[in-house]
Parts: C-alpha cells; structure tokens; sequence
C-alpha cells in the first residue's frame, strides 16, 4: 500500500510537524510506503532541515512543491502530477489549502482522506477559509478530528456523521525530543526557584501577552519564580516591549523556539496554556508524558488532556483573573504540583 501524506511545512517544527514525526515512522514499520509532499510557501519559509532529516532517517520519502497565493490552482495542477506519477491508494490532507488542491486535482481513484487539527477563527478571511475546508470534508471519503470537539463542530456543520472520525493523537514518551541540555542553567534560574513555561507559537490565538501580563503581576508576589516563552512567532517584539514596559526583564524570559522538548520539560514546574482556540494541544500531552502540572484553558481538546484538580487546573478562555489563581496555586504548593504531575 502507498500513502501520501500532503500538508504545508515551513520554518520551526510545532504540532503538526511533531505529530507527523511521531505517526509516518509507524506506517513505514508495518510495511506502508509513505511519501511526504510538503507544501512550502515563500512567507513562510523552507521545511526545517531537522524535520526533513527525521522522516528520511525513518525511510519516508519527501517530495517538496512551492505553492504561491492563497487559492492553489498552479498547486493542483501540479498535484495531479505527482499522484498521476506516484499513483497511491491513499491521500491524506492535512490542511484547508491541501484539501482544496486535493479536491480540485485529479486524485486517479485514490481514498481521500482529510485531518482536521484546530481552527483559529480570529478574523472573517480565516473564517472563509475555514468555511472552505468543511465544504472539502463534505467531499472527502473519510476527515479524521483529534478531539470529540471538533468532531461534533464538523457534523453540526453539515458533514456526513459516516465520514467523521474521532482519532485523539496519542503519545509515546520516547518520541519527545531531548539531548540532556540543563535549559535551568542555560536560562539563569537561580536554585529552587520554580519555573512556570508557557509552550507554543508566539501567536495571537494562543494568548502569549496575557501569559506576560499574569506573569508580570505574579512575579512581585512570587520574586523567585522565573516565567518562560518558550517559542517563536510573529507577536516577539511585541511581547519583549510589553515585559520592558512592565520592568520585568529579570523575571519573564523568552527561550525561542527550542526542538528539544524533553529537556524544556525537565527544567519546567509548571506549565501553562492560555489559548483561545485550541485542537488536540500536544504541548499539553508532552507536559502529561513528563509528569509537569498544566493551568490551561478548557478549549478544543483540552478538556479531553486535563483531569480538571487531579492532573492539572481548567480556566475559561479569556478568564485572566482564574488562570492567574491557577497558577499562583501551584506555586504556592509544591505538594500539589507534584501529586499533578504524577497523576498526569
């Protein structure tokens, strides 16, 4: 059997890239061929040569194609192409701009498969483009959802019962990254302090300035504890203005975005998630793996990670004032960070 797994890559590896990471290899052990077509796009950059060196280490093959514009005509045709050539018995699409290509390429009698990781929602164009992407899962012959979430969100929406699939990813710790790096020294945490990490993209929906703001109003009550961004993207200046203006340069660190998640993870105590939209959140799963108590946002799958009191602390979307009492309670409580943590 021969598996195509079509989806868009560029820069720093982040969920989908890790989730690939982890399932590709799997196929390829039980005797699937499986060809990676990556989508890149000049604004987002070339796929990490980390990334390509994982797959092909793992015996995928990586085919690459440039995609310019938002609508993927010239990327169809040259899809039809490659399936004409590849001729698989499975496509498998991770995102809107590849299931519309997929839809309008000639896929030569290949099942056409659809994954559907989360949605940001945060404007009308992203929600046109969302809109788009269930018109394609009505079309598909099967759209996998990581979380009951969006499962129920996609049939509501007019998708056939029969062609959704609820497939939570699941977690192997050993697929977490690490190389034994001491991210405490590395980041001046002084000994015994407790450090509080916030892990993803420094991106709008996943609310980076107002993890700052907490941290900045938590660090005169708690002077030793050290709060981390760990990640990259495009709200950096913003957030590094927003911790100077606050005067809290000493106390509110940023990591950038690290590839050794294993190794950030041993140097957390407490991880936290104050996004607005979230699908199957792996930070969260990786932070479970490694026994690191969470203060999330009930949002997408989230709930599905996160036993609210036993393995980690729940707050609505948007709650600042609960977030910040959730992790001010963690901090104050070694005994229950660690009893969290194990039961994560």
């Amino acid at each position: 059997m021969k598996v195509v797994h079509l989806f868009r890559a560029g820069g720093a590896g982040y969920g989908l890239e890790r989730n690939l990471i982890s399932m590709l290899p799997g196929l390829v052990e039980r005797g699937v061929e499986v060809v990676a077509l990556v989508v890149t796009e000049r604004r987002s950059g070339p796929v990490s040569e980390g990334f390509a060196s994982e797959l092909q280490r793992a015996g995928v093959r990586m085919l690459r194609v440039e995609s310019q514009g938002r609508l993927p005509l010239k990327l169809a045709r040259r899809l039809g192409e490659i399936l004409g050539a590849e001729k698989p018995d499975i496509v498998q699409s991770h995102d809107y701009k590849c299931d519309l290509a997929m839809m309008l390429a000639a896929t030569r009698g290949a099942v056409r498969i659809t994954t559907i990781a989360g949605w940001c929602s945060r404007t009308v164009k992203e929600r046109f483009y969302e809109w788009l992407g269930v018109q394609c899962c009505k079309r598909m012959d099967a759209v996998i959802a990581f979380c009951e979430d969006y499962r129920g969100r996609l049939i509501r929406r007019g998708v056939p019962e029969r062609l959704v699939h609820g497939v939570p990813v699941g977690l192997d710790a050993a697929s977490v990254p690490g190389e034994g790096i001491d991210f405490r020294q590395q980041w001046g945490v002084p000994d015994g302090a407790v450090v509080v990490a916030q892990l993803g993209r420094l991106s709008p929906e996943k609310h980076p300035e107002m993890f700052v703001q907490i941290a900045a109003e938590l660090s005169d009550r708690f002077p030793d504890a050290r709060f981390v961004l760990v990640g990259d993207g495009e709200m950096e200046d913003e957030l590094r203005r927003q911790v100077e203006s606050a005067g809290k340069s000493g106390s509110i660190l940023f990591a950038g975005y690290v590839r050794q998640v294993a190794d950030v993870l041993a140097a957390t105590d407490i991880a936290v998630n104050c996004s607005a939209t979230e699908g199957l959140p792996r930070a969260l799963l990786e932070a479970g793996v490694a026994g690191v108590p969470v203060v999330a946002t009930d949002v997408g799958g989230t709930p599905d990670i996160i036993e609210a009191g036993q393995t980690g602390i729940l707050c609505q979307s948007g709650d600042t004032t609960a977030i910040r009492a959730g992790i001010a309670r963690l901090l104050e409580d070694a005994d229950l960070r660690r009893k969290m943590g194990e039961a994560g």
